[in-house]
């Protein structure tokens, strides 16, 4: 049976009329309200709950809606209701899970309420077997948007009964969400949009996600990326909104005045690649690993291009024919680090494989060998950032196989030593664990830029003192504007200045997208300038 009713005028009308279709209020009586309310003015969805609770003696309530309006997603998130003319209203008086939960237990009196976002839920209620299931459902691979996405979403379950059986049943639908003490975070020195950043006739914005960049060899102010997803920058805004897609030239970009193409030739397996640059015959290059161009179709291709400093774009990509004891499977989401001439990549993944060891590159012999191989207790690990520091990789964060997916996992450096084959493992437990991120050391000094962190934490930059292990600052980041959300993941990032206890980090691309909200890009690039002195 279906029945009718305007909600706003709950009252003796409606008691009425379930009254005269047979509904009993002594029995047990279970309401779902799923993003319904929420579309309601908070003092007509309070009024509802509270007439739930005057009629029904046993009452259980199934509640789904979204949350957090006020961050960087949930700005997109809160644009597209209105957009769609349909505003959520009650979102702004009960932003969050801890104000929702006491909407229950402090107005409507009830006896047992619990809740957490759709993350925790997956991740807390999910066996390990349906969630790879879910995995192998479908060919996937936006992690950023999916788990943003379940962030924004609080399920509940609550009761005002009195009977102590009907309160065990609300805890044990839900899981707890837990939530850590919270860490004080300073507020950035700056975060600029760069103005400066121009061609001679409009300015360059770069709108992209899952690129890869390196600073050029001529001029450390100028940035060289490759690949991505987004909108093209070459082409001056038309006042329409650009169509976005898979990116595969090779942009130059000078942090002072302009961009230009530096090759025609389009790379193939643009997304999720990395990028290093090394020296062949005295000539730089820009050497491209891996990349997808779809979550089934990943490469172990290398693949090298010439630099010159001049607009000479004649240059075109060209596969390197590689050899040794191991041939690496196609892979995206991994990291690249070049020091001298020797390429050391960790994890990544594939279609269907998170992969958990550390292998290298040698430019002059065009060889592969392992530093840890599978055999080795390291965690597969894909979305990670990695950073060179006394002879040693520092891995950081990361996502691993989906059936391990945890909200509560804290923090992990892992430090490789590639000379001896050997790695140790750090826990931050000040931190949640974070990927999709950027890292660079500095001082003796991890910074941890920006990720998307599983215990929906607001984007930050995290500084570790690498004597201690200890989190030493933390600062906040901020969520942007409707109109330019600042999306601090799938971006990239390098340091441009540092000098006399002052560090710029310029910060190009960041987005994600979501099935719900389509697809949002920061755009870009930006400064962040902060203080930085040595630790004492």
């Amino acid at each position: 049976m279906a029945i009718g009713f305007n909600l706003k005028n709950v009252g003796e009308s409606l008691t009425s009329l379930l009254e005269s279709n047979g509904v009993d209020f002594t029995k047990p009586t279970m309401f779902l309200s799923e993003v319904s309310l929420v579309y309601m003015k908070p003092e007509l969805s309070d009024r509802v709950m509270k007439w739930i609770g005057e009629q029904f003696n046993d009452a259980f309530i199934c509640q789904l809606e979204q949350i957090e309006p006020d961050d960087e997603f949930g700005l997109v998130m809160m644009e597209h209701f209105e957009k769609v003319a349909c505003p959520i209203t009650s979102v702004y008086t009960y932003p969050n899970l801890r104000k929702q939960l006491a909407r229950y237990r402090d107005k409507c009196g009830h006896t047992s309420t619990q809740g957490c976002n759709l993350l925790t839920f997956y991740c807390e209620t999910y066996h390990p077997d349906e969630k790879c299931d879910v995995a192998d459902r479908e060919q996937f691979d936006e992690f950023e948007g999916w788990h943003r996405t379940c962030c924004h979403y609080s399920v509940i379950c609550t009761t005002n009964s009195s009977k102590q059986t009907y309160q065990h049943i609300c805890q044990s639908l839900i899981p707890s969400q837990h939530v850590k003490e919270e860490y004080e975070m300073e507020e950035v020195d700056s975060l600029m949009y760069t103005d400066e950043y121009n061609t001679e006739n409009f300015p360059l914005i770069i709108r992209s996600f899952g690129h890869t960049s390196v600073q050029s060899p001529f001029n450390p102010n100028e940035l060289l990326m490759v690949g991505g997803f987004g909108t093209s920058c070459l082409t001056p805004p038309s006042g329409k909104r650009a169509a976005h897609g898979r990116l595969s030239a090779t942009v130059r970009i000078a942090c002072n005045n302009r961009s230009k193409l530096v090759s025609n030739s389009q790379l193939s397996y643009p997304m999720y690649a990395t990028s290093c640059i090394t020296t062949i015959n005295n000539i730089p290059h820009i050497m491209v690993y891996g990349g997808r161009t779809s979550p089934h179709n990943s490469s172990s291709h290398i693949r090298i291009l010439p630099l010159h400093d001049d607009d000479d774009m004649t240059s075109s990509w060209q596969d390197v024919t590689t050899s040794g004891c191991c041939t690496p499977a196609g892979r995206c989401r991994h990291t690249a680090d070049m020091v001298g001439d020797r390429m050391y990549v960790v994890g990544g993944r594939d279609e269907s494989r998170v992969f958990n060891h550390v292998i290298c590159f040698h430019v002059p012999t065009t060889s592969w060998r392992y530093v840890l191989d599978e055999s080795t207790a390291f965690p597969a690990l894909h979305s990670h950032a990695s950073a060179w520091w006394r002879e040693r990789l520092l891995v950081s964060g990361g996502l691993g196989e989906e059936a391990d997916c945890n909200v509560e996992a804290p923090m992990s450096v892992f430090v490789v030593d590639p000379e001896r084959g050997q790695f140790e493992r750090h826990d931050i437990p000040q931190l949640d664990v974070r990927y999709s991120h950027t890292s660079h050391v500095i001082n003796n000094q991890l910074l941890l830029l920006g990720g998307v962190q599983l215990s929906h934490t607001p984007a930050d930059l995290s500084i570790i003192d690498l004597s201690t292990w200890q989190v030493v600052r933390r600062i906040r980041l901020g969520a942007g504007s409707v109109r330019n959300p600042l999306h601090m993941h799938g971006h990239t990032s390098h340091v441009t200045s540092h000098e006399e206890g002052r560090v710029v980090l310029t910060i190009v691309g960041g987005g994600s997208n979501c099935f719900s909200f389509g697809t949002s890009f920061t755009n870009t690039p930006l400064r962040l300038q902060l203080s930085l002195p040595s630790p004492c």
